[in-house]
Order: C-alpha cells, then structure tokens, then sequence
C-alpha cells in the first residue's frame, strides 16, 4: 500500500481526503453526497493529469542522465500515474455503495414482500 501511494505522490492524499469525505456524507445520506462523488472524480482526473505532467516533464532528463532508453521510463511513469485514478474510482464505488438505503436493491427500488 505505501508503494501504491509512493507511486501517485502526493495527489494521492487529496484523493484520499476527498474520498473519505464522501464516503462519510454518503453513510449519513447527506444531500451533498452526489456533489463530493463528482468532486472525487475531478480531482482523480487532476491528480492523473498532474502525474502525467510530472512524468514527461521529468523521464527525459532522467533518460539522459542515465543513459537508460526513454520508452520503458515512461511506460512506468504512466503505470504509476494511474494510482490516483484506482484510489479514486474505489472510493467513488464505496461511496455509492454506502448512500444506498438499507432494505433496497435493484439499483434503489423497494424489493416486493411477500
């Protein structure tokens, strides 16, 4: 897990931070839940933008400075930067998982009682 977070760098916290955020306005089914899930799927977009730019800003000067081939540092400058969007696409999912209301299923229809 901390490879995980080492990987995306710090938007991983924001991610996190937001995404606790909404879980917890989700579990109290506040009406602002909808709102923070949106919130966590543009700063999931953000931090994935901002990985990437920090990744083909920095992999060529790291490529020359290692005499290493340029390709295969940006293959896992890329695999890294898609920390963010995992952490935030299961903490979107929890957080709808948990605004769903007790006793229902279907996609939130009242199941039939016989």
């Amino acid at each position: 897990m901390l490879q995980f977070f080492r990987a995306g760098g710090f938007p991983m916290f924001v991610v996190l931070a937001a995404g606790i955020a909404a879980i917890v306005l989700a579990l109290r089914h506040s009406p602002r839940a909808a709102a923070a899930q949106r919130a966590v799927l543009f700063l999931t977009a953000g931090a994935f933008a901002l990985d990437l730019a920090a990744v083909f800003t920095n992999a060529p000067d790291y490529a020359l400075r290692d005499q290493a081939p340029l390709l295969p540092m940006v293959v896992t400058g890329i695999g890294e930067a898609l920390s963010p969007v995992v952490l935030g696409l299961l903490l979107v999912a929890g957080a709808a998982l948990a605004a769903r209301p007790a006793g229902t299923a279907n996609g939130g229809e009242e199941t039939a009682r016989t």
